[in-house]
């Protein structure tokens, strides 16, 4: 079985900014109800896909650097 290599700070780092991302989220769509949904769904989305991409290339090089 392979052990988990990703620094338990990067993970810790990514959780914060979902959380971030969610609170903005919900901020930007409080101020419109009528289009709450739309308006939540683009501001989350909009910040969350490019960080899970960023993410993934540099949990990559996490993994490959030696420690």
């Amino acid at each position: 079985m392979e052990r988990n290599t990703t620094p338990w700070w990067f993970i810790i780092t990514l959780d914060i900014l979902v959380l971030g991302y969610l609170f903005a989220a919900m901020y930007q769509a409080h101020h419109h109800p009528e289009e709450f949904t739309s308006i939540f769904l683009k501001t989350f989305l909009g910040l969350l896909l490019p960080t899970l991409i960023a993410a993934l290339g540099i949990r990559r090089w996490l993994r490959r650097t030696p420690a």
